[in-house]
């Protein structure tokens, strides 16, 4: 009677712990799905912003500047979503995980990277530009030196949106640049891209053609007034 009892413990100690093997088997198998879903989504929307930053500077460099504040305008709500997802449950999750942790570190800092040069650069200038734009300052390209006159304020944001976006803009690139390998060959190429992308940008703006090249007599006109 003793060993049938000692038996049926054993079973039901064994079933016990298998239960709660396959239990956490499947939340393992679970998380992983819940992260390669998250990790899929992520790569679709990094290269969106990959593609939206190479729409702009060919905007920028064919004085297309209508155009391109729209696309820095859709770019900023790609990044937001991009680090909307890159902050999820499961990368939170994924960052105390060895090994794993230094990419999801390196993914993040690209986001982070991004999100600084859509705050401080794309969308200052963008909205600046289309101040300018709405006011007649600046009329498909062109700047129109009279209507400046009467939109000082305006062109002085601009000026001043443009210096500060460069700025913005390397931070940003010197950011991504610092960030180490990661152990997926995948991330390092959105790296370079990525890089390579901001300092496309931030040579859009400063070679921007027949905009900027009205800059210093936008500037000796605001100063005269």
């Amino acid at each position: 009677m003793q060993s049938s009892r000692g038996s049926y413990r054993v079973r039901r100690e064994h079933h016990v712990i298998r239960w709660i093997f396959l239990t956490l088997l499947a939340l393992v198998v679970a998380y992983g799905v819940c992260l390669g879903v998250s990790a899929y989504g992520m790569y679709a929307t990094a290269n969106d912003a990959k593609n939206q930053y190479s729409e702009l500077s060919n905007q920028m460099s064919t004085h297309d500047f209508d155009a391109a504040a729209q696309t820095a305008l859709k770019l900023d709500d790609t990044v937001s979503q991009l680090k909307q997802e890159s902050t999820g449950w499961q990368w939170s999750l994924a960052l105390q995980i060895p090994y794993v942790q230094d990419d999801v570190q390196v993914m993040q800092g690209m986001v982070e990277g991004l999100q600084q040069a859509s705050d401080g650069a794309l969308v200052p200038v963008a909205k600046a530009y289309q101040r300018l734009s709405s006011d007649g300052v600046v009329v498909s390209g062109s700047v129109s030196l009279q209507t400046a006159l009467q939109n000082p304020n305006d062109v002085t944001a601009f000026v001043q949106s443009l210096g500060d976006a460069q700025q913005a803009l390397q931070t940003s690139k010197a950011s991504v640049d610092a960030l180490g390998s990661a152990h997926l060959e995948v991330l390092n190429s959105l790296k370079d891209n990525m890089s390579s992308s901001l300092d496309s940008a931030a040579s859009g703006l400063s070679g921007a053609g027949k905009l900027l090249e009205g800059l210093d007599k936008l500037k000796a006109l605001v100063a005269s007034r």
